[in-house]
């Protein structure tokens, strides 16, 4: 019974989706260049992941802010004319690519990178630029302007 009212809900739902995603968009170059700065943040999320891994608290607060920073870059697309199957998009390419690893993950070169990156030390200023920069701080979402 679920899933016929989940069908249910859906066939309704779908003509309002489609014109939607008709009605409105992110032009192809801007939303490439958005789709490829979600990739790269969620790299930087699973390197941050990684660095933190052995700490129950700071991994804790991570996933929160990836939470946070989906939805804050979620609405400045939304903002910006973006429609809603780039929404998800968007959210599915950061979610599909963030990794979590075992606290006792062992990983020489992501232990480099996490030295070498300072990611212990630059993530509480979250500097721009650098691995802790909230994804809607980036290009081109820096750039968005509302419709």
């Amino acid at each position: 019974m679920q899933a016929f009212r989940f069908s249910l809900i859906l066939l309704l739902c779908a003509p309002a989706v489609a014109a939607e995603a008709q009605s409105r968009a992110l032009p192809a170059p801007v939303f490439a260049a958005a789709m490829t700065t979600a990739r790269q943040y969620a790299e930087d999320r699973t390197l941050l992941n990684y660095c933190f891994r052995t700490d129950e608290e700071a991994t804790a607060f991570l996933s929160l802010v990836l939470q946070d920073d989906l939805q804050t870059a979620r609405v400045v697309l939304q903002e910006a004319g973006a429609n809603l199957i780039q929404m998800a998009e968007l959210v599915r390419a950061v979610l599909m690519n963030v990794r979590y690893p075992a606290r006792d993950a062992k990983d020489a070169e992501l232990d480099d990178e996490c030295r070498r990156k300072d990611v212990a030390g630059s993530y509480p200023e979250m500097k721009p630029g650098g691995v802790a920069t909230p994804l809607f701080v980036r290009a081109p979402f820096d750039k968005m302007k509302p419709q």
